[in-house]
C-alpha cells in the first residue's frame, strides 16, 4: 500500500479519508509463459475480467471508491512465472473509533482492515509485503494530525457467522497538533479569566461597572468555551477540553457570586446600624427622668426591684401625706390600703419569684442498663436519691429546703424514716455489682465512640472555626465601635483584598495541575513512537 494523500479526519463522525495505491500480487502458474528476451508484460485494464483476482474489500470501510478519470486507473502486470500484480488507485473512507476524554491532547489509531469477501481461510490467506508493507510519501501533512507511527499486523481467523476468514491490518497513529486550540480557545478563555479580576479593584459603589463586567465575561466565556460545541465531539464524558472550560467558567462565575456576597454583608451593616441606633435610642429614652415621671402617675406607690434575691424596696410616692390630709378614720384607712396596695402586689411576686429559684440539683447517676423491676430483689430498701438545694448565696437556704423537702413528703405520700440523705459517693458505690468485664467491654465501646465524635467534630467543625477566624462576615461588636468611634469602612471589603490574591493563586494551581495530569499521567491506551 502507496499512501499518496491523507484526507480529514472527523471527530464528530469518527472517520477519516485517504488516497491511496493499493497494490496486491499473487501466483497463477497457469499464466507461466517462456518468451525470448521477455520476462514481463503490462496488460491493459481490459484483460482483467479474463483472470483470477481475489475479492478484497475493506472491512471497516464507510465509502470508498476507485478513480475513472479519464479511465479506469487500475494495471495489471504479469511476469512469467506466473507472478501478477494488480495496482489500483482508492479513495478509502474508514470508521476511526476514538478516545476522546484527552482531546484535543490526545493521540487516535485508526486501523484499516482487508479481507476477503468471499473466500475462507482454507481457499485465500492474505500476508503484508515482508519489505515495505506500507510506505508514505514525504508530503503528506495532516492539518490537525501528526502521523507518528504506522504497524501491520495479521489479526489471524477472523470468524463471520461460522466461517473463518483472513484479515490483516494497518494502523495510523495520530498525534493531534493543539496551536489551533490555544490560539482560539485556551488563551482567549485564560484572558477573559484575567478580565473578570479586574472587578475587584472596582469600588464597590459602582454597582453598574461591576455588574456589567462580571456579565459580560460570564456570556464571553459561554460563547467561546460552549458555543462552539456543533464542531466538536459529542461524547458522554467530559474531555479535556471541557474540564478547562469548566475551571475557566467557575472562576468567573465565582467573581459575580463574590459581588453578591459583598452587596449581601453591606446590607447585613446596613441593617445592624438601624437596630443598635434604634436599641440606643430607646435605651436613651427609658434612662431619661423626665420621661419616667411624664409617663407614670405621682399618686402611685412604686417598687423598684434591682435584682431577684435583693431585699431593698425603694418607694417612689407623688404625695406622702395624701393619707393625713382625708378627713374621717374610715375615708383614712381607705387611702392607706389603696395606698399600700401596689406594695403588696411587688411583694407577692417577689416571693413567687423566689420560690421559683429553688431548685433540685440531682447528682450525676451513671445510666443503669436494666431498671429493677422488683423492689424485693434489693438487698436494701429503696432510697429516693433526691437532694434539695437553694441558691448558695441564700442565707435562708436551710429553712427553704426543709420546707420543700416536707411539700415533697406531702404530695408523695412518704414517711419519714424513708427519706434519706445520701451524697454522690453512695450512688457510685450503689452500681458496684457490675462485673469487670462488663465495665471494660462498655468502657472500650465509650472510648471509640468519644474518638469518632471527636474526629467528626474536628472535620466538621474546621470549615466554621477558619471561617470566623477569617472574620469576613460582620460581627455586631464591629459596628458597634464604628458607630461609638465615627470611623468609617473600607472603601473595599475584606473579600475583595483577598480575592485579588486566592483567585490568581487558586486558578495558575488548577491550571498547571490540569497540564501536568493530562500530559504526563493520563496516558493514551496505545504506545505513540516516531515515525
Amino acid at each position: 500500500m502507496h499512501i499518496k494523500s491523507m484526507g480529514s479526519v472527523s471527530e464528530t463522525d469518527q472517520e477519516y479519508v485517504m488516497d491511496c495505491y493499493f497494490r496486491q500480487s499473487w501466483y497463477d502458474r497457469r499464466l507461466g509463459f517462456s518468451f525470448p528476451g521477455l520476462d514481463e508484460f503490462s496488460l491493459s485494464w481490459l484483460f482483467l475480467d479474463r483472470v483470477w483476482k481475489p475479492d478484497t474489500f475493506f472491512l471497516n470501510g464507510k465509502k470508498s471508491h476507485l478513480h475513472r478519470i479519464t479511465v479506469p486507473n487500475k494495471f495489471l502486470r504479469l511476469r512469467n512465472d506466473g507472478f501478477l500484480t494488480y495496482s489500483m488507485r482508492l479513495t478509502i473512507k474508514a470508521s476511526c473509533p476514538m478516545h476522546l476524554r484527552k482531546f484535543p491532547l490526545d493521540s487516535q489509531s485508526c486501523p484499516l482492515l482487508i479481507g476477503s469477501y468471499g473466500y475462507r481461510t482454507n481457499d485465500l490467506v492474505y500476508e503484508w509485503d515482508k519489505v515495505r508493507p506500507v510506505v508514505v510519501e514525504d508530503n503528506v501533512e495532516l492539518s490537525q494530525y501528526k502521523l507518528v507511527n504506522i504497524t501491520t499486523e495479521h489479526v489471524g481467523k477472523f470468524v463471520r457467522e461460522t466461517d473463518e476468514y483472513s484479515v490483516i491490518k494497518a494502523e495510523f497513529h495520530l498525534r493531534r497538533n493543539i496551536g489551533y486550540f490555544v490560539l482560539q480557545l485556551y488563551v482567549p478563555c485564560g484572558l477573559i479569566v484575567s478580565c473578570s479580576w479586574v472587578s475587584f479593584w472596582i469600588d464597590p459603589a459602582a454597582v453598574p461597572a461591576r455588574v456589567q463586567l462580571g456579565v459580560t465575561t460570564v456570556l464571553s466565556m459561554t460563547t467561546i468555551g460552549f458555543g462552539g460545541r456543533a464542531q466538536m465531539p459529542r461524547v458522554s464524558y467530559a474531555t479535556a477540553l471541557d474540564s478547562f472550560v469548566i475551571i475557566c467558567f467557575s472562576f468567573v462565575f465565582a467573581v459575580m457570586i463574590e459581588y453578591a456576597a459583598i452587596n449581601f454583608f453591606d446590607k447585613i451593616v446596613g441593617d445592624m446600624k438601624k437596630l443598635l441606633q434604634e436599641r440606643g435610642a430607646r435605651k436613651k429614652t427609658l434612662a431619661d427622668p423626665a420621661n419616667l415621671n411624664a409617663e407614670q402617675p405621682r399618686s402611685v406607690s412604686m417598687l423598684n426591684i434591682s435584682s431577684p434575691s435583693s431585699q431593698d424596696y425603694s418607694e417612689v410616692t407623688g404625695d406622702l401625706d395624701a393619707h393625713l390630709k382625708v378627713p374621717g378614720l374610715e375615708e383614712r384607712r381607705k387611702s392607706l390600703v389603696s395606698l399600700a396596695a401596689p406594695l403588696v402586689d411587688s411583694l407577692k411576686r417577689n416571693i413567687q419569684r423566689r420560690k421559683s429559684e429553688i431548685s433540685l440539683h440531682l447528682p450525676s447517676l451513671p445510666i443503669l442498663s436494666q431498671r429493677r423491676k422488683s423492689e424485693a430483689s434489693l438487698a436494701k430498701p429503696p432510697i429516693p436519691l433526691i437532694t434539695v438545694t437553694g441558691n448558695e448565696d441564700d442565707p435562708e437556704r436551710p429553712v427553704e429546703e426543709e420546707c420543700v423537702r416536707e411539700e415533697i413528703q406531702r404530695k408523695r405520700h412518704v414517711p419519714e424514716d424513708e427519706v434519706v440523705d445520701i451524697s454522690g459517693d453512695e450512688v457510685f458505690e450503689d452500681v458496684g455489682d457490675q462485673t469487670d468485664e462488663n465495665k471494660y467491654e462498655e468502657g472500650k465501646c465509650l472510648r471509640h465512640v468519644n474518638a469518632a465524635m471527636n474526629i467528626l467534630g474536628k472535620f466538621v467543625m474546621k470549615p466554621w472555626k477558619s471561617w470566623k477566624e477569617a472574620k469576613i462576615a460582620p460581627r455586631e461588636e464591629d459596628v458597634y465601635r464604628m458607630i461609638v468611634t465615627g470611623e468609617t469602612p473600607n472603601k473595599f471589603s475584606r473579600i475583595d483584598i483577598e480575592s485579588r490574591k486566592y483567585f490568581p493563586i487558586a486558578f495558575c494551581i488548577l491550571i498547571s495541575s490540569y497540564w501536568v495530569a493530562y500530559m504526563y499521567y493520563i496516558t493514551d491506551e496505545f504506545p505513540v513512537k516516531e515515525y
